[in-house]
């Protein structure tokens, strides 16, 4: 054995250097668990010896030493016991061969040093990287990754699966069974993964668990009036099934907000009537003890007439996000006709048209309708409305008078934009939306014909030639076609986008397949300052619908910015454009309204106390609320100081 003098730093050095070069027999008399039970118990003979090597820079040297026994009690000599590490702190006691400490890394003591602040130089020096892992845990790890592979493929998992982070503790849960077990149990992966039912008896229990705990977090958040529930309905098409889903925001007592879906269940009723909905969400409430405190909490909500008479007698936030997309489909006119009845003579017909004017001639009258056909989600005719007999020398005969626009087709400042029909608009406004109408079938053209792959191996093949040789040149990501939703209506961006992106390779693709009147019909000039039109839309929705962070601060400078941006781009656009940017404006001013609860919002964050964009009205409003939540005074001394506002 090697002789070690604690008091010696020199010795201590060249000792901790080899402490491996021993005879074997020596070695053989201990174990690691021996070693630790003898340092645990017997604390006088045992001891754990810092490494003093100068060239021991490793981390895992701060919350490991070598074990040593005592050799001279008199003189404090030790010998260590060659062939093995152990904690500092738990004494657990590791082999340690080739001077390898790889194996030391993972040890819980010195993880949870490592979680703490270390200084930078401890950072560079250290070895542990994934350029230094030893070889037989470079082969480990190859091994883990083809099994991973493997299981992806085999089981069509996601490649993502391997970064989520539930899986990661699992791995790590095993890690730490085998290393308190090493050598002592010989375990199987079925001696420690669960049945598929033992799984769904510990979800129902954990359910509970967190239902309960919920419970009481709910219950505190309504008592300080921090709760609030976006209820929501749709329809399973496919299965003929109605559901209602409800998401809870709160902020808790520490000020931290939190979002959670706190139910989704099938609507049992035929009827989808305000009264039932109200009485679905009163039992479902009921769960968590919150139908008695219903009057405490905020409900946001669409304008559906049915949550309207829902929840008449609570207090209810419309969705701004909601809003701003009704105003859209109306400034580009969306919404499908309404069904009119016809009346003639001695007889009532009912009819799905649309009347859109009366013709006179010196022999009759004659009733000028068409279909008005629902709007799809692909496309809809923006010149459905637009008389089937309307020769090109009736327009070119008239100069637009009888609908107040002058000769370049431009309106005046003060005309009302708002409840223009489509058959009143000038040529210039009627191409616009024409343009809109030909992307949207050029997109849905391209989806039914399953070109939207070509598309991609076109932009592929352009982007190599482009590259000349270059073998370091990023490949750029293939792009589609993207489609648009009435329902999610800012959509139609994107897809004036995506022809924009793709426009060379459309050119080619449809002049291969004889399609190419597709891409003329369109005006690309009109597409841009379309796409120009929606950015403000699309920055101030995207800001708006966050789910993990409260938005209500955000609502007046928001729309403040929307109208700053509405009003300059009237100011820059001309003609056709330009009455779109008035319609948008004059519709956002009398469609949305400013709750207060928006400007009180405002009015607590520190960067828009200012109020900008309220009126003076509202700002003096909103001081009043405040001041009520604020308590009286407590001191009892009187002042006549002026009190100034903010």
């Amino acid at each position: 054995m090697i002789m070690l003098n604690i008091d010696d730093t020199s010795s201590s050095a060249s000792s901790c250097a080899t402490p491996t070069r021993t005879s074997s027999s020596t070695t053989s008399t201990y174990s690691t668990s021996s070693i630790r039970q003898a340092l645990i118990e017997d604390n006088v003979n045992f001891k754990v010896i810092c490494n003093k090597r100068k060239r021991a820079t490793a981390s895992c040297w701060n919350t490991f030493g070598f074990p040593a026994k005592v050799k001279d009690g008199k003189v404090k000599t030790y010998e260590v016991v060659p062939g093995f590490v152990s904690c500092k702190t738990c004494f657990d006691t590791y082999k340690y061969i080739d001077s390898s400490t790889a194996n030391l890394y993972g040890h819980r003591c010195h993880r949870n040093e490592s979680s703490e602040q270390t200084s930078i130089t401890s950072f560079i020096h250290s070895p542990r990287s994934a350029n230094n892992l030893s070889k037989s845990q470079t082969k480990k790890k190859d091994d883990i990754k083809k099994l991973c592979t493997r299981w992806i493929a085999g089981s069509m998992r996601s490649f993502r699966i391997v970064d989520d982070p539930g899986f990661k503790h699992i791995i790590q849960a095993c890690l730490d069974i085998g290393r308190e077990c090493r050598g002592e149990l010989n375990l199987a992966a079925e001696d420690l993964l669960p049945n598929d039912c033992a799984v769904k008896n510990e979800l129902r229990k954990l359910a509970c668990d967190v239902k309960n705990k919920l419970k009481c977090v709910l219950l505190e958040a309504t008592a300080n009036k921090a709760l609030t529930i976006s209820p929501d309905h749709w329809i399973d098409k496919y299965r003929g099934i109605n559901y209602m889903g409800a998401t809870v925001h709160f902020v808790d007592e520490n000020s931290n907000y939190f979002s959670i879906d706190l139910f989704c269940v099938e609507i049992m009723d035929v009827k989808k009537t305000g009264e039932n909905i109200y009485r679905l969400m009163e039992s479902q409430l009921a769960q968590f003890g919150l139908d008695q405190y219903m009057d405490s909490i905020t409900f946001v909500t669409d304008r559906g007439s049915n949550f309207i008479k829902a929840f008449r007698s609570n207090k209810v936030l419309f969705c701004v996000a909601h809003r701003l997309n009704n105003i859209l489909k109306r400034c580009f006119y969306q919404y499908p006709a309404k069904t009119n009845t016809i009346k003639s003579l001695n007889t009532s017909v009912k009819s799905n048209t649309t009347i859109t004017g009366i013709q006179e001639t010196p022999k009759k009258k004659k009733s000028k309708s068409t279909i008005s056909l629902e709007p799809s989600p692909e496309i809809e005719d923006f010149t459905k409305v637009i008389r089937e007999d309307e020769s090109d020398d009736q327009d070119e005969d008239d100069d637009g008078d009888s609908y107040g626009f002058d000769d370049n087709g431009d309106f005046g400042d003060n005309h009302d934009y708002k409840d223009l029909a489509i058959n009143q608009l000038p040529n210039n406004v009627r191409e616009i939306l024409t343009t809109i109408k030909n992307c949207k079938s050029l997109v849905k053209y391209i989806k039914k014909s399953d070109l939207n792959r070509q598309l991609q191996l076109l932009q592929n093949k352009s982007n190599n030639e482009g590259s000349d040789g270059d073998t370091n040149t990023k490949a750029s990501e293939k792009k589609t076609l993207h489609q648009s939703s009435i329902v999610r209506w800012l959509s139609l961006c994107d897809l004036l986008e995506s022809i924009k992106n793709a426009y060379p390779s459309l050119v080619i693709l449809l002049n291969n397949n004889k399609q190419n009147y597709r891409i003329q019909t369109i005006n690309m000039n009109i597409v841009e300052k379309l796409i120009d039109f929606f950015h403000p839309w699309k920055v101030v929705l995207t800001e708006l619908q966050k789910t993990n962070t409260p938005s209500l601060f955000l609502v007046l400078p928001c729309i403040t910015y929307l109208r700053n941006e509405l009003s300059n781009g009237d100011l820059k656009e001309r003609s056709g454009m330009k009455f779109f940017y008035k319609r948008a404006l004059q519709l956002l001013c009398s469609m949305f309204n400013m709750d207060e609860d928006y400007i009180i919002g405002a009015f607590l964050h520190p960067n828009y106390k200012q109020l900008r964009g309220a009126s003076s009205t509202q700002i003096a409003d909103c001081y009043t609320t405040c001041r009520l939540f604020i308590g009286p005074c407590s001191s009892s001394t009187e002042t006549n100081e002026t009190i100034y506002e903010p």
